[in-house]
């Protein structure tokens, strides 16, 4: 997933966010906690404000977060890595980049979601 991909990914199926206008654009989304219309997108994957966003809204849902920078996940060994985790959901991702780990986390706790509810 490109980066786009994964800020719009996580404003649909995390944030609960929908286009206002489907253009191409990553400007005008609606719903709780959506910016006014904007000319610039919402980062969640490289801007750690935004992707803090993620971490509340998961955290309101009654999830736990861990994140640890630490290294031994994978080969280089020695390289260190953000580990973010989401407990109840049993989600976890690890990367680089804090901003991206909590978006590919929070990607893979809401997996599913969307299918349960329209089953119910």
């Amino acid at each position: 997933m490109t980066p786009r991909d994964i800020d719009a990914a996580v404003a649909e199926r995390v944030m609960g966010w929908k286009r206002d206008v489907d253009d191409g654009t990553d400007y005008g989304w609606s719903g709780p906690g959506a910016p006014a219309m904007t000319k610039q997108p919402v980062l969640f994957s490289s801007d750690i404000s935004a992707a803090w966003q993620v971490v509340e809204a998961l955290k309101a849902k009654g999830d736990i977060v861990s994140m640890i920078y630490r290294c031994g996940d994978s080969e280089p060994w020695n390289k260190l890595r953000w580990y973010v985790e989401f407990r109840h959901a049993q989600a976890w991702a690890v990367d680089d980049s804090l901003p991206r780990a909590i978006c590919l986390a929070a990607l893979e706790a809401v997996k599913g979601t969307k299918e349960q509810e329209t089953k119910a």
